[in-house]
């Protein structure tokens, strides 16, 4: 079976990471093949055959991923020969945001394990909110990367990106829309989270359902209390029309919902 032997993070690990750290980071994804999770990042002229890595590896998701909770991974690797293989894992995890532009170091982790022949090995990967919440943008989106070498072989650098849902947003209509004639509509939301949401604001527009858009401020919301808001809306004109909606708060930038809605005569 493999054994692990975890290497002790220096002091400030999880910290923003400083600028030649980050070249570093970039170089190291930069060599990333296309479409791919793994490959070998030696240069020069060799044969395919020298090419192809001894090792490979991938990152797994468990549980579910949304803003809030812990980000809970597995990293795969695998021995790929009949050989013993002792590998370094060098891993880090970064917010993002959608063009791939990394923000903050959120999490790092190295280890090194010995894998028996053909044998593969998981190690967790696991991401608090703390850790992430302060750098997490409106994309919700966090990157984590392992750097793996076996002994005397080119690295394999294995990468996966992964976006955390929001909390749901809903609205509902109370009761049947008619044109020129006022109609309630309803907000639900649900805190998450184990602590207050402050600042929120709900903005509401739709063409041919409001004039302009509408703005609500919506009291400070205690862990885990729902918020019910209602709000009142004219239709100006028949048909089915798109009520949207987007909820703002200090620990969530942008929730978005849409209703559509028939509107009579």
């Amino acid at each position: 079976m493999g054994r692990h032997q975890k290497e002790p993070s220096p002091p400030g690990a999880i910290s923003s990471g400083s600028s030649q750290e980050r070249k570093v980071f970039e170089k190291a994804v930069g060599k990333l093949k296309p479409n791919s999770s793994f490959g070998p990042t030696s240069a020069g002229d060799v044969t395919n055959e020298e090419r192809q890595p001894s090792i490979s590896g991938k990152f797994k998701v468990n549980g579910i991923l949304a803003v809030g909770k812990e980000v809970n991974l597995a990293l795969l690797v695998k021995n790929l020969t009949r050989d013993m293989k002792t590998v370094t894992v060098n891993m880090t995890a970064w917010t993002i945001v959608y063009n791939g532009t990394l923000v903050h170091e959120v999490w790092k982790d190295s280890i090194t394990v010995s894998l028996d022949p053909e044998e593969e090995i998981q190690h967790p990967v696991k991401i608090s909110y703390a850790q992430y919440e302060k750098y997490l943008k409106a994309d919700n989106m966090i990157r984590t990367t392992a750097i793996c070498q076996a002994s005397d072989e080119a690295e394999v650098v294995v990468e996966r990106d992964v976006i955390l849902d929001n909390p749901t947003l809903t609205l509902e209509l109370l009761e049947q829309a008619k044109v020129r004639k006022p109609v309630n509509v309803q907000m639900l939301f649900s805190n998450p989270l184990d602590e207050p949401v402050k600042n929120c604001v709900l903005m509401v527009e739709g063409s041919g359902l409001l004039l302009g858009s509408l703005k609500i401020d919506v009291p400070t919301l205690r862990p885990k209390e729902r918020s019910r808001v209602r709000f009142e809306i004219m239709p100006t004109r028949s048909g089915t029309k798109q009520l949207l909606a987007d909820f703002s708060c200090n620990k969530f930038p942008a929730i978005k919902a849409m209703l559509s809605i028939d509107v009579a005569e």
